[in-house]
């Protein structure tokens, strides 16, 4: 997993996974990501130490979003708004109530 210039690269196969944040996160702050992963694709693979992650993944043509956000933060998914035709994951941070998403149709 390489992570920069707001891209996400998954290795193929074995390759062996890294993480390179180039500045400083906010912890206010969450790294959205446009995505190509599917279900086959684990968790394990996508995880950045020091932060939760929350995966929406379209298993067909297009991408898919992810939200890192740190794990000091309180902030629960919330499925409310789901919609089976988009990838917009959200996020109740509880800094003051503030609501995050990360949508691509």
């Amino acid at each position: 997993l390489t992570l920069n210039d707001s891209r996400l690269h998954v290795p193929a196969t074995n390759e062996s996974a890294s993480v390179n944040i180039q500045e400083p996160v906010d912890p206010l702050r969450s790294l959205r990501q446009l995505t190509h992963l599917n279900g086959s694709i684990t968790e394990n693979w996508v995880r950045i130490p020091g932060f939760n992650l929350v995966r929406n993944d379209r298993d067909n043509h297009g991408g898919g979003v992810l939200i890192y956000y740190k794990e000091s933060l309180l902030a629960p998914q919330v499925t409310t708004w789901d919609h089976p035709n988009l990838e917009a994951p959200w996020l109740n941070v509880t800094v003051r109530s503030v609501f995050s998403s990360w949508l691509y149709s």
